[in-house]
């Protein structure tokens, strides 16, 4: 039987070392045209974005399991985590400046890092996939999906020698 891939499972690429300086140097601009923009009070979805984009970038989560992050899900600089589309739990080192990073913003409903935890996760989740894509846009960076993050955590983690296993696990 031949295998078929479709348009929905069409592999994407890790980013490069230039995409992601392009989307996190770009960034600073990108905010403060937002804000300029944006009228009424202003939400701190733009601060948190950044700190979002690292916790991707290091831990492989996808873009809901990210959102849904709680501070009890940090321990000792580790991020234990239920994903939500296998159940599988994930127990993944972060970068130190990365947890600083997440210690620093104000906790929403008490608990979470980057949603409310009023509506759906999905809807926040959404929110950042399209700040995301403007960002892109913004910077010029191409065919940008918040699973590039997964697959660029895959090979930085298969190219200093982690077993293939573990990283399908994580």
């Amino acid at each position: 039987m031949k295998a078929r891939i479709t348009e929905s499972e069409t592999p994407t690429l890790p980013f490069s070392d230039e995409d992601l300086a392009k989307l996190y140097n770009g960034f600073p601009k990108f905010a403060a045209d937002r804000r300029k923009s944006t009228h009424g009070p202003e939400n701190d979805h733009l601060k948190r974005f950044p700190v979002l984009l690292q916790v991707m970038e290091y831990s492989g989560l996808r873009v809901g399991d990210a959102c849904a992050l709680t501070k009890n899900d940090l321990v000792k600089g580790r991020l234990w985590v239920d994903t939500a589309k296998t159940g599988t739990k994930v127990f993944i080192p972060m970068p130190e400046h990365v947890v600083a990073q997440m210690l620093a913003l104000p906790l929403l409903g008490k608990k979470y890092f980057f949603w409310s935890g009023n509506g759906k996760v999905d809807t926040a989740a959404g929110n950042y996939r399209r700040t995301l894509r403007s960002l892109a846009t913004q910077v010029g960076v191409e065919d940008v999906h918040p699973h590039r993050f997964r697959d660029t955590l895959a090979i930085r983690l298969l190219e200093n020698g982690v077993p293939i296993e573990r990283v399908a696990k994580i």
